[in-house]
């Protein structure tokens, strides 16, 4: 069992805090980077215990944001938030890459129900991840590069 760590609770709430003002290329990282250490250990932040005994997640400052067992559903609207943001675009995925991130998120939101917190309104998201798949770019040919690499 880890110990939630208040210096890091604080720390993943920054970078959250950070993911609504950068470009979505950005925010897409710092979200899949926090999501990802959720979905690893959500006992590290705090976010399984009652909310009257979350010591670390309220001396972090996260009560102001929600009750700790509710930031997954914070983190999953944050997620809508920036792939529904009209600078979007596809955010310079391709195909192959929002179908990463696709499988990746989805992987994430089920660890996070597995430990029985919510993840939003997975439904919508998986949505949103699809109409921006159907309109992203096919991937470069790489052949090139490869070729060139193996001289």
């Amino acid at each position: 069992m880890v110990q939630p760590d208040a210096a890091e609770i604080r720390k993943m709430l920054q970078v959250f805090d950070q993911s609504s003002s950068l470009s979505p290329s950005q925010a897409l990282r710092m979200l899949r980077s926090i999501t990802r250490s959720i979905a690893k250990d959500p006992e590290a932040y705090d976010l399984l215990c009652d909310p009257a005994d979350a010591e670390a997640w309220r001396s972090a400052g996260g009560e102001s944001y929600c009750e700790n067992q509710e930031f997954t559903n914070l983190l999953a609207a944050r997620w809508m938030e920036v792939l529904t943001r009209p600078d979007f675009g596809n955010a310079g995925l391709d195909k192959d890459e929002i179908e990463d991130l696709q499988e990746a998120l989805l992987r994430y939101a089920a660890q996070i129900e597995k430990a029985e917190l919510e993840f939003g309104d997975k439904e919508e998201l998986e949505s949103k991840l699809e109409e921006l798949l159907a309109a992203a770019p096919e991937p470069a040919d790489s052949d090139e590069e490869d070729s060139q690499e193996s001289d």
